[in-house]
């Protein structure tokens, strides 16, 4: 699977990983002392070789959610952090890719993994760099944004992509919450100017979540949208501006 790297400034990279239907974006966050993994995307390119080439401090994974292009390369690693309210769903994506009967299913039967619990507030001290855990449900009951206070950005995984928020899920909360969950950043404003997601369009400037909060405004008032079809059968879709909410019927 192919790659590309992405320089965000001296010590703050993107790494795509190319693939269909779908890229997965990872960021690798430098302190003076450590460094932060956000995401391992499906695990299908050589991670440590990749990381290896960007620095030379240990490195250790933040996950900003369970779902299987987010976690996939985790094996590489010895630590990942999950937010604890997805650790009941991580042994389920586990197990589906143990059964691919791939090289990805080898990774994975050699899983050594220590995975710890994040909680909401969390700061993860890097040297010099600190990232702040905003716990943010919706796509997932322990999705997590990651603010970085100094450079004012704000590392989103699928919270609020310029595309669809996918609410129909196994674990995904219901639209009210996810409106909670959107609120919150909003009052946090004054604190990022950038949002790096985990997929689509990049950056995505902060005035996203006001899309998302009047889409989720008008689902709960009774605006319906349309029914689309997805890898979980039909679903709803209603879309405002740049984004779409996809629920359970």
């Amino acid at each position: 699977m192919n790659y590309r790297i992405i320089p965000l400034d001296a010590h703050t990279w993107r790494i795509e990983e190319i693939s269909q239907p779908c890229d997965a974006y990872m960021y690798l966050v430098e302190g003076t002392q450590r460094a932060y993994l956000i995401d391992t995307g499906y695990g299908r390119i050589d991670l440590p070789s990749v990381v290896g080439s960007l620095t030379r401090l240990p490195v250790e994974v933040i996950n900003t959610h369970y779902h299987g292009d987010h976690v996939g390369g985790n094996p590489w690693f010895a630590r990942a952090w999950l937010h604890e309210a997805d650790l009941p769903y991580y042994d389920s994506v586990r197990q589906r890719l143990l059964s691919g009967g791939d090289a990805l299913a080898e990774l994975w039967k050699n899983e050594k993994t220590e995975l710890l619990p994040i909680t909401d507030g969390q700061v993860f001290d890097l040297g010099g760099r600190s990232l702040r855990v905003i716990h943010t449900p919706g796509h997932s009951a322990g999705c997590i944004c990651l603010l970085d206070p100094d450079r004012r950005w704000l590392f989103g995984g699928d919270t609020c992509c310029r595309a669809d928020v996918l609410l129909n899920i196994p674990g995904s909360t219901s639209a009210e919450v996810y409106g909670e969950s959107i609120a919150r950043l909003q009052a946090l404003r004054s604190e990022f100017d950038v949002i790096w997601p985990g997929h689509h369009s990049v950056p995505v400037a902060p005035h996203v979540l006001d899309q998302f909060a009047e889409g989720v405004r008008r689902l709960l008032a009774g605006e319906r949208g349309f029914v689309t079809e997805t890898k979980r059968g039909p679903a709803g879709k209603l879309l405002y501006g740049d984004i779409g909410i996809i629920y359970p019927l």
